[in-house]
């Protein structure tokens, strides 16, 4: 595996998985029944990409694969690349050389939104949610690439829309049962502590139901009790 010097990776089998539906025990309960199986395509594939910002070379040949049910995590110290990995798979930055592969797709050059509508989700360092709104809103907004109403439907708020939005709720709930937050459902995320804004931003991620879930320094900034 070429990679950027200074940025190594790790990886490992699950061992815990969550998916909506799925009762909280069952997402904690420690198992390796869940990694990835031998061989078979890469769920996600990074084939010697380059990136560069004028003369500045911020990553040089990184390739890596990740398949399904696996844990892979990016290493190194402040300034080695692992954002700018993160962010060329999920579209923010656009490598000079080198393929990004989804499930046999080409992403390279896709872009954020589509990306997202593909199965990528992301947590960023600093959350990057919309500071105004509620918990669940902010959940909700994460939804948006599941929604298949139509916008006429939706602004007579037809029984068909009626029913989904129901439907996203209750996904909703189920992720927030999950990550402990629904005594925040209702609050504005800038009146929450930096650590909560952080379990949000995760949460939010998991709302999307991704193929590939992307997190970027997630426990930076989460006390101990966070953390657990």
């Amino acid at each position: 595996m070429a990679r950027r010097r200074g940025c190594a990776s790790t990886r490992t089998s699950a061992s815990s998985t969550w998916a909506p539906g799925s009762p909280r025990a069952a997402a904690t309960a420690t198992s390796s029944s869940t990694g990835a199986a031998a061989g078979g395509m890469a769920e996600l594939a990074l084939d010697s990409v380059s990136l560069a910002f004028g003369g500045l070379k911020v990553l040089e040949d990184v390739s890596l694969d990740a398949r399904a049910g696996e844990l892979l995590a990016l290493i190194g110290p402040n300034g080695a690349g692992k954002t700018s990995v993160l962010n060329c798979v999920s579209g923010l930055y656009r490598p000079q050389r080198g393929r990004i592969v989804l499930e046999g797709r080409d992403i390279t050059f896709e872009k954020p939104h589509r990306i997202a509508a593909l199965g990528v989700a992301r947590t960023f360092q600093h959350g990057e949610l919309f500071a105004h709104m509620s918990v669940i809103d902010n959940l909700l907004v994460a939804r948006h690439a599941r929604i298949g109403t139509n916008a006429i439907a939706e602004a007579l708020f037809t029984g068909t829309v009626r029913k989904a939005e129901t439907a996203h709720r209750l996904r909703i709930e189920e992720v927030l049962e999950f990550v402990e937050l629904e005594r925040y459902r209702h609050r504005p995320v800038d009146a929450l502590p930096y650590g909560i804004q952080k379990i949000v931003g995760f949460a939010r991620a998991l709302a999307m139901e991704p193929k590939v879930l992307l997190l970027d320094e997630p426990s930076a900034g989460l006390n101990r009790e966070e953390r657990e």
